[in-house]
C-alpha cells in the first residue's frame, strides 16, 4: 500500500575547503594590500568539486618585513560567489617581501659644518635633522679641507633595504669671527701723552681682527678755580685753578672791584599793603651796563612790611663790584577785600535773615541803604541780623572803617522778600471736588495750588481765596493741598492741609411711616465711617434744626420720632469719614421732604 506524506528538511550552508591560495610579491613599505590573491577552494578536503570565488586579506593593512618574507603566516577570506548556498572560509598565505631601494631619510651628499666643529661625530647629522645614520669614525677635521665620510643607517628598520650606507662630503668652514674678541696693548691717554685703542683678537681662533690706533692726549680739564685772594676796591685778586685729572694749577688775576654807590638805581614806584614784605627789585645801571641781580649785586629790605613808614633797599656790590648803596620806596594802605552774603538770601515776611562778611579789618555796622528799606525790614547795626517786615527787596549797607594798613571800605547786599504762609486754610467735600478756602495774604499777587507734589492752578488775583478741585473725586481718597503766595521777590512760605474725599450719600426715601414718625433711607457708602441726618420744618435749615447721627457706614436707614403732626418736614444726610480724632464729611444730599399725616 502506498502512502503519500510531506516532510520538512533543512538544508544548511556548505563551507568550502580552501586548497591553495598564491599572493603576489611586495616591496617592504607595502602594505598586504598591494599583494593580489588568488587560488583554489573545493566542495571540501575530499570532494573536489570546484567552488569559485574570491580571496582576500583578512587584514589589509599590515605592514610585512624582509624579515617575514616567506615565513609569517597571514590570514585569507575566501567569499563563495554562491552565498546562497556557501559560506565565507578561511585560509592561511605566505608571501615574499623584497628589499626597498633606501630608506626614506637619506643624508646629502655634502656638509658644511661651522668652525666650532673640531671632529667628526653623529651631532653633524643630528644638527641637520639627520636622526638615523651614524658615522663609522671620529676623526679630527681640519679647516678648509673636504673629507669623504662614510656614514651607516641605523634606523628600527634597517635590514629592509637594499641601500643602507652613504658617502658624504663633510668641510670644516673657517671662523666667521661672530664671537666675542678681547685687547692686548691697550693704553689710557692722558693729560699730556697720547694712549693706544690696543690689537682685537678672535677668542675662537686667536686670529688679529683689528690693528692698534693712536689716542689723542686729552688735556687738562680745569675746575672752576677757587679764589685764593679776594679782590677789593684797592686791590687785584687771584683765582687758582686745578685740573680735574692729574692735579696741576695756574693762577689768573681778578681785576679791582668797581664801586656800586656810582650805578644808577630806577625809580621804585609806590607799592601797596599785601600783609607780606615788600620785595621790589630795581633795576641797577653801572654806565651802559644793566647789573645782574644776584650775580652783580644782593638785595636786602628795611621798613618793607606796614603801610606809612619809609621803606629802604640796601644794594651791596657782588661779584666784580664792591660797596653799597640804599634807595628808598613807600607803602600805601590796601582797600579791604570783603566778602558780604546773606543767608538765606530769600526771607518770607516774619522771618529772620543774618548778613555775614569776612576779608573785613576795620569795624563793620549794618544799616538800611534808604528810608524805603527802613519800611521794608529791621536791620540790627551790630549783628547783621535782618527781620522782615513787608514784601519786597530790602537793600543793606555794611561800613567798614579803616585801620593802620587798610583804607574805609563799604558794600551792599539784597534780600528779597516772599509774602508769608496764609494763616489758615480749610477744605470742603462738594457734590463734584473738594472746595479750598484761605486767609488773605498781606503782599501777595496770587497763589499757586498743589495736589501732592502736582500744581493744579495758578491764581493771579490776591482777592482770589478760593479754589474748588473738581478731578478730585475718588471716593475716600487721602488728598494733600498746598497754597503757596506769590510775589515779584518769588514764592512765599507754603501752608499744607490734609483732606479726604467723601462722596455725598443720596436720600432713596422718606416717609410718614407711623404716628409721629418717619422713616428715612439712604444709598451707602463702604468708604465712611457714618452719617448725619439733618430734619427741620425751615428749608433753609436755620432755625429750629435737628441733627441725628447714625455711626456705622453700613446703616441705610433710620426712624424719626416727635415730629409734629400735619408738618411738613425737610431732610438731608451727609456721610463722615473718622480719621484719628478728625471727622471728614461729604456734602449735603439732596432735600428730600416728608409730610406728617399720621
Amino acid at each position: 500500500e502506498f502512502v503519500e506524506t510531506q516532510v520538512d528538511v533543512t538544508v544548511s550552508k556548505a563551507e568550502p575547503y580552501v586548497k591553495t591560495v598564491s599572493p603576489t610579491a611586495i616591496t617592504y613599505g607595502d602594505t598586504l594590500s598591494g599583494s593580489e590573491l588568488s587560488g583554489t577552494a573545493q566542495y571540501s578536503s575530499n570532494d573536489t568539486t570546484a567552488v569559485s570565488g574570491t580571496f582576500q586579506w583578512a587584514d589589509n593593512t599590515v605592514k610585512p618585513s624582509v624579515s617575514d618574507s616567506g615565513k609569517t603566516w597571514y590570514d585569507v577570506i575566501f567569499t563563495p560567489d554562491d552565498t546562497a548556498n556557501y559560506k565565507t572560509a578561511a585560509g592561511r598565505a605566505r608571501l615574499t617581501v623584497n628589499k626597498a631601494d633606501h630608506p626614506a631619510e637619506m643624508p646629502p651628499e655634502s656638509i658644511s659644518v661651522p668652525y666650532s666643529v673640531e671632529t667628526v661625530s653623529d651631532q653633524i647629522l643630528r644638527d641637520i635633522n639627520i636622526s638615523n645614520w651614524s658615522f663609522t669614525s671620529n676623526d679630527p677635521l681640519s679647516v678648509g679641507a673636504p673629507v669623504t665620510l662614510t656614514a651607516v643607517y641605523n634606523g628600527e628598520d634597517a635590514g629592509n633595504f637594499n641601500t643602507e650606507t652613504a658617502q658624504i662630503i663633510v668641510t670644516r668652514s673657517s671662523c666667521e669671527h661672530k664671537g666675542s674678541s678681547h685687547i692686548q696693548n691697550a693704553k689710557d691717554p692722558t693729560c699730556t701723552e697720547e694712549g693706544a685703542t690696543g690689537d682685537r683678537y678672535c677668542d675662537i681662533c686667536g686670529d688679529l681682527l683689528e690693528s692698534s690706533t693712536a689716542i689723542p692726549a686729552n688735556g687738562h680739564s680745569w675746575d672752576t678755580g677757587v679764589v685764593t685772594k679776594k679782590p677789593s676796591l684797592k686791590e687785584e685778586g687771584v683765582r687758582t685753578y686745578t685740573c680735574t685729572v692729574c692735579s696741576e694749577q695756574r693762577e689768573e688775576s681778578i681785576a679791582k672791584l668797581i664801586d656800586i654807590s656810582g650805578a644808577e638805581v630806577s625809580t621804585i614806584p609806590a607799592r601797596t599793603y599785601n600783609g607780606s614784605s615788600q620785595k621790589p627789585v630795581p633795576t641797577v645801571k653801572y654806565g651802559s651796563a644793566t647789573l645782574k641781580s644776584g650775580t652783580d649785586y644782593s638785595l636786602s629790605y628795611k621798613n618793607n612790611l606796614n603801610a606809612g613808614t619809609e621803606a629802604a633797599i640796601t644794594i651791596t656790590g657782588k661779584g666784580k663790584y664792591g660797596g653799597i648803596k640804599t634807595v628808598n620806596f613807600t607803602i600805601k594802605k590796601a582797600s579791604q577785600t570783603i566778602t558780604i552774603e546773606a543767608s538765606p538770601a530769600s526771607i518770607a515776611v516774619g522771618k529772620t535773615a543774618t548778613v555775614s562778611i569776612s576779608g573785613n579789618k576795620g569795624d563793620k555796622s549794618f544799616k538800611p541803604t534808604t528810608d524805603a528799606d527802613k519800611a521794608l525790614a529791621t536791620v540790627y547795626r551790630l549783628s547783621g541780623k535782618v527781620t522782615a517786615k513787608k514784601v519786597g527787596t530790602v537793600s543793606i549797607t555794611v561800613t567798614f572803617g579803616s585801620t593802620a594798613n587798610y583804607n574805609a571800605a563799604s558794600k551792599t547786599i539784597k534780600i528779597k522778600i516772599v509774602p508769608a504762609a496764609t494763616s489758615s486754610i480749610t477744605a470742603a467735600n462738594l457734590a463734584t471736588g473738594i472746595r479750598l478756602t484761605w486767609k488773605k495774604v498781606t503782599g501777595a499777587t496770587g497763589y499757586l495750588v498743589y495736589r501732592g507734589s502736582t500744581k493744579i492752578a495758578t491764581i493771579k488775583s490776591n482777592s482770589t481765596v478760593t479754589y474748588t478741585d473738581a478731578k478730585a473725586n475718588t471716593n475716600g481718597t487721602k488728598y494733600t493741598y498746598k497754597i503757596i503766595p506769590t510775589a515779584s521777590t518769588g514764592n512765599g512760605t507754603a501752608k499744607s492741609l490734609v483732606t479726604y474725599r467723601i462722596t455725598r450719600p443720596a436720600i432713596s426715601s422718606a416717609v410718614n411711616s407711623a404716628a409721629g414718625k418717619a422713616t428715612v433711607k439712604w444709598s451707602r457708602n463702604t468708604r465712611g465711617t457714618g452719617y448725619q441726618i439733618h430734619y427741620c420744618m425751615d428749608k433753609t435749615f436755620k432755625t429750629n434744626n435737628n441733627s441725628v447721627s447714625i455711626n456705622s457706614a453700613s446703616t441705610i436707614s433710620k426712624v424719626i420720632g416727635n415730629l409734629q403732626k400735619g408738618k411738613t418736614y425737610y431732610l438731608r444726610i451727609r456721610t463722615y469719614k473718622t480719621v484719628g480724632s478728625k471727622k471728614y464729611f461729604s456734602a449735603w444730599s439732596v432735600v428730600k421732604t416728608v409730610k406728617i399725616s399720621k
